[in-house]
């Protein structure tokens, strides 16, 4: 309930930043009507929240944005509503009204909320009225923005797996299903890509959403290779998951590789790949593992994987805040640059600058784990005429890693660090510093 009254206006005035950084798409959380800061507890998924903005700024956001070549994707929680909505207060005052229908309705007359959050009462898709009102109708919630004045381009969609989901109703994969026929009727192009932390290989089938927040496939393994315990073993929802005995090379590889090949190939360029959310501590701000050179390995491979990086915003700059909690995470953007940390920030400029100089790699690319050990990863994406090698090592000391060189066919290295590899004929020699992490460019 803390409001520091940034506005969609602010977005639109830091879009010169988004371009330094190399920001082709902005993912924004919820900007519904809501009585919150998070605005997951909507009351008024029409239009967007007057403290905002309201709609007129939001049109105004995305037409600027668009002229920049930067598309606009929305957060979305049709799971739940507020209990300040409209429909919520009706639901309780008439329980004959139709109103009722859209909520599921205890023994006892009360209405259910999603995970006991005593202000997230969850939606009932038994309602064909409601699915008409979400997603089905031409002027339904999904489909209008997509629409003038707002040609807002895709949804991100909040608790993904568990819509439709309570006692016997099991209507998750059909609501998907009926969504991305609704979506895609409006604009084929449109992007929904949905929250889920686990495998989500059974959503990404070319039926449901085109991509998952990739918790599985980057986060994750990330911050287990830093040292920090995977939220899956710790207390609550693993806000403040602590420390543990830090992956090494062969277990990051295998839990990479393991995502990597279960997904058809044909989704793997749509996945939004991520090491900070919302809905985690900042990585960075967990000082008893931080490492600014093991940091920026993972930064660089989050460049490199198939998929789109994506940054949440302030970790460009070490956005300060103690770890230990989601709120502590979402403290207001910094716009003072006397307090930025260059080195995050010239890490990020440099690593968005790479993407671009090498983006049909990075988007079309095989990929292949060419090296693990215990203490290092050399992660590759290729074309015909070029490789791209990430490297991530944890040694104390300088070093020389080994590569065999029979699939990838290098004959030179070119840019920055290209001293630091040597080309055999059948292997690669590299060298390496304490901590250290590469970005090596080969030409076939």
């Amino acid at each position: 309930l803390d409001f520091f009254n940034g506005d969609l206006k602010g977005i639109e005035d830091a879009i010169d930043h988004f371009k330094s950084l190399g920001v082709t798409v902005l993912y924004l959380n919820p900007i519904g009507m809501s009585k919150t800061t998070h605005r997951y507890d909507c009351t008024d998924f029409f239009h967007v929240d007057e403290k905002l903005g309201g709609d007129e700024a939001f049109a105004h956001l995305c037409e600027a944005l668009h002229k920049e070549g930067i598309r606009v994707v929305v957060d979305i929680s049709i799971n739940h509503t507020g209990t300040e909505h409209p429909w919520y207060k009706k639901a309780l005052s008439d329980p004959s009204s139709k109103e009722s229908t859209y909520y599921y309705i205890n023994d006892d007359g009360s209405v259910a909320f999603w995970q006991d959050v005593e202000t997230l009462p969850q939606l009932n898709y038994n309602s064909d009225e409601l699915r008409d009102l979400i997603y089905r109708s031409p002027d339904s919630v999904l489909c209008s923005f997509l629409r003038k004045p707002y040609l807002q381009d895709g949804w991100r969609l909040d608790v993904a797996s568990e819509v439709g989901r309570r006692g016997d109703d099991q209507l998750c994969e059909e609501i998907w299903r009926e969504v991305r026929q609704a979506v895609k009727k409006e604009n084929n192009q449109a992007y929904l890509v949905g929250e889920d932390w686990v495998d989500s290989t059974p959503f990404l089938q070319g039926d449901m959403w085109d991509a998952t927040m990739n918790y599985l496939g980057s986060s994750r393994p990330m911050r287990s290779w830093m040292g920090e315990k995977d939220r899956y073993m710790a207390d609550g929802w693993g806000q403040n998951p602590g420390t543990t005995r830090a992956f090494n090379g062969i277990e990051f590889a295998e839990a990479l590789q393991s995502h990597l090949q279960s997904m058809p190939q044909q989704m793997l360029s749509m996945q939004m790949n991520l090491i900070n959310s919302h809905d985690t501590p900042r990585l960075y701000a967990h000082q008893e593992i931080f490492d600014f050179s093991l940091y920026a390995g993972i930064v660089k491979l989050l460049y490199v994987l198939p998929g789109m990086p994506n940054i949440y915003y302030g970790e460009e700059i070490a956005l300060p805040g103690p770890y230990g909690s989601v709120e502590s995470a979402r403290y207001p953007m910094q716009w003072d640059q006397e307090q930025w940390n260059k080195d995050f920030f010239s890490l990020y400029t440099r690593l968005g600058q790479f993407r671009s100089a090498h983006a049909d790699t990075l988007a079309h690319g095989a990929w292949k784990v060419l090296y693990s050990d215990e203490y290092s990863l050399c992660f590759v994406r290729y074309t015909n005429h070029e490789a791209i090698l990430c490297i991530l090592g944890k040694h104390e000391r300088p070093t020389t890693m080994r590569l065999d060189n029979t699939l990838l066919q290098i004959t030179c290295f070119e840019g920055c660090d290209a001293e630091r590899a040597i080309v055999h004929s059948h292997t690669i020699e590299v060298a390496l510093k304490e901590k250290d992490s590469l970005l090596l460019v080969g030409k076939r």
